[in-house]
């Protein structure tokens, strides 16, 4: 009889245990430090970044142009990419939430670059991005010697993305 117990009990324990870790990282998803989706701005004059969920991920892609930006990859190393329109371009695939941070690869078309990049969410309501051209966790573990930058929330959306004079 204990046996049955003890085995009813290991096997409700294996079903509450994996719900009980997504409603965790839901909670953590869309709290207000870690909610993220929505327009940002790389850095001042640049590319406007959209943010959004994709599944149990978080996916980027160009959502506006920086004042005298090419209107097309041209930096990209891929000769074939070259011509492809920056505008909609996605930038950031599936980036997963680890508990303190969102964390994938970012390319960059303003220097051609793949990135591992960790996003996290300020106190200040902007968004911290550190990354290097590294790849893996260990990447993002040395982010002293990489790129950091803040990306600021843009509250009104900006132009169209076919229009480049944005500032």
């Amino acid at each position: 009889m204990r046996a049955h117990v003890v085995a009813g009990l290991v096997a409700l324990a294996a079903l509450v245990g994996p719900v009980q870790d997504r409603v965790q990282a839901d909670e953590m998803v869309t709290s207000p430090q870690t909610k993220i989706d929505g327009l940002w701005r790389m850095t001042p004059g640049t590319l406007v970044v959209a943010l959004a969920r994709c599944g149990e991920n978080l996916c980027g892609k160009v959502a506006a142009l920086g004042k005298g930006m090419a209107r097309t990859d041209v930096l990209n190393p891929v000769p074939a990419e070259q011509t492809r329109a920056l505008c909609g371009l996605p930038i950031m695939p599936a980036m997963r939430w680890d508990g303190y941070a969102w964390s994938g690869t970012l390319y960059d078309p303003q220097d051609g670059t793949v990135y591992s990049v960790a996003l996290m969410p300020a106190d200040d309501g902007t968004l911290s991005v550190y990354g290097n051209t590294g790849t893996g966790e260990e990447a993002l573990m040395m982010r002293s010697f990489g790129r950091s930058e803040t990306w600021t929330r843009l509250e009104v959306p900006p132009a169209s993305c076919a229009e480049p004079n944005l500032s």
